[in-house]
């Protein structure tokens, strides 16, 4: 969702309406404005690290249970004793492709900006952007190789921290 919004402050506003024209210049006339990203969590699929296949493809797991949490956390996102490597020569395990969801996205990009009149011809932009505003932790997919001793953690994070840009 994008928003643009000019905030009630300055001359003629609801706040500091009846400000002077010097503060008024400082004050006055900005604006705020943002995108908000929201996504649910992209699936990822548990990968085997034995492959008895043949063929020289890798094998899915054999899935035991869901191998969801209710409250997933970045030491242990999934349940990993939920897929165990398929033993069974030239057969495929039960897995599904992608079984399971990574983080969602939560994430807002903003700019607080205000235009200066230099003369009647010339205008100067002031502003200021944050991307990750919150500078909120959108996690990456966990491990998610059977019995490799890391298997449901998460690593790293699939968006830049926050960055601001002035000008």
């Amino acid at each position: 969702a994008q928003f643009n919004v000019q905030l009630p402050i300055g001359h003629g506003q609801a706040l500091l309406g009846n400000v002077s024209r010097p503060l008024d210049l400082i004050v006055g006339g900005w604006q705020f404005s943002g995108f908000l990203h929201i996504a649910s969590g992209p699936r990822f699929d548990v990968y085997s690290g034995v492959s008895l296949l043949n063929n020289g493809q890798g094998n899915r797991p054999n899935r035991l249970c869901s191998g969801k949490i209710s409250h997933p956390t970045i030491q242990k996102w999934f349940d990993g004793s939920c897929f165990v490597d398929d033993q069974v020569p030239e057969t495929y395990g039960n897995a599904g492709i992608n079984p399971l969801h990574s983080d969602g996205l939560q994430q807002l990009d903003s700019s607080l900006m205000k235009t200066l009149s230099l003369s009647e011809r010339i205008k100067l932009e002031v502003r200021a952007d944050l991307f990750n505003t919150f500078n909120h932790p959108n996690f990456a997919a966990p491990d998610s190789t059977v019995n490799d001793g890391s298997t449901g953690q998460v690593f790293g994070t699939s968006v830049d921290q926050r960055r601001s840009q002035f000008g």
